[in-house]
């Protein structure tokens, strides 16, 4: 998965990016009827989906013997507090041949579900069809203002037959010209995935990559820069802030990044926390949607369920070393006995040294 970003511009303080503000992305919801609706929460801002998003990988738009023009309708119930500058609708990979789109409409609207002032309308008659993108961009003297709402419409019929008909959403991007992002907040957990969506730098110590994995543990190193389109671990409880740059270097990263759909990805392990213990857990392959992050099964070469992330184990760190390991194997003391719940101090882990500050 790429994340485009567009160099918009240089100051003083720093590079303007053109960027995804947010991404409309597939998240599971709870309702499973085309003639009705539901709200989901994708990244802090609630979508009212008319429509099924009941399904394995994308939300279904449709229905049944539309034999006259209809519309269906995916709006927000919450305002975008960006000036957004484009959007780009991604359409899914099932487009049922016997559905005809007339049009998709994006409405702009100081109110939700296109109440209040209407700010802009751009409509769309062609470029329809499975894994198509259709981008939408303000009117002439329009603008899409901080604090708007936006509304998709689309429009279509199908045949008579009694058999849903109907297209997949996959993702809407919402652009805007940032110079500082500002991530999700982090659980208590204390861990969370994160996929930079621009080249940006860190606060030491927010942000680790994966530098490598083994049966016996996984290497975290810090990183300062961000290449864009990288997905990092972010440590500590909060939303972490970072400053938009033009570019940065490659890093060495085990983690990867997918649109799970069901079957997908079994085996390979994802962030979770079980029991107040947060680590990588294997994925049973059940509707864990939208885009992951994740560290690649062959990366571990071992048949284990879980690799730790807890805090005891992060607090470990190799003098002898400029990068935090987590060990998933067995501790000793110094007089070499098993300790199965250690705490602070020196301990021998794989044959080495390790302090738990």
């Amino acid at each position: 998965m790429l994340l485009l970003c567009a160099l918009v511009a240089g100051s003083s303080n720093g590079w303007a990016v053109e960027t995804v503000y947010h991404r409309m992305s597939y998240i599971y919801g709870t309702n499973n009827s085309y003639t009705s609706n539901g709200d989901v929460t994708v990244d802090g801002i609630t979508w009212n989906v008319g429509g099924n998003c009941q399904q394995p990988s994308a939300w279904r738009i449709g229905g049944k013997k539309i034999t006259t023009a209809t519309n269906r309708f995916v709006y927000s119930k919450t305002a975008m507090d960006k000036l957004i500058t484009k959007a780009i609708f991604t359409f899914g990979s099932t487009f049922s041949s016997q559905l005809t789109l007339n049009s998709v409409k994006l409405t702009v609207s100081t109110e939700a579900n296109g109440a209040g002032t209407l700010l802009d309308e751009v409509t769309k008659t062609s470029g329809f069809g499975a894994d198509n993108t259709l981008e939408f961009i303000p009117s002439a003297g329009k603008e899409w203002s901080e604090g708007a709402y936006y509304k998709l419409t689309f429009n279509f019929t199908t045949d008579n037959v009694n058999t849903n008909r109907f297209l997949e959403i996959k993702q809407t991007d919402f652009y805007a010209d940032v110079t500082t992002i500002t991530t999700p907040a982090v659980s208590s957990a204390g861990w969370a995935t994160y996929l930079a969506k621009c080249a940006c730098t860190f606060t030491d110590g927010d942000a680790y990559v994966v530098s490598s994995a083994s049966s016996s543990s996984v290497t975290l190193t810090s990183v300062t820069n961000v290449p864009k389109g990288t997905p990092v671990l972010l440590k500590g409880a909060g939303a972490k802030t970072a400053t938009a740059i033009a570019s940065a270097p490659a890093v060495v990263n085990k983690l990867k990044t997918s649109a799970f759909t069901t079957g997908e990805g079994i085996g390979d392990y994802v962030l979770g926390e079980k029991s107040s213990v947060v680590g990588f857990y294997k994925w049973n392959g059940t509707k864990l949607s939208g885009e992951k992050v994740y560290l690649p099964a062959d990366e571990v070469g071992a048949a284990r369920e879980f690799l730790g992330l807890d805090d005891m184990v992060t607090g470990i760190t190799n003098a002898n070393s400029d990068t935090k390991t987590l060990f998933n194997s067995d501790f000793y003391n110094v007089a070499g006995q098993r300790v199965t719940q250690p705490t602070k101090g020196l301990y021998i882990v794989n044959g080495k040294k390790v302090i738990i500050k």
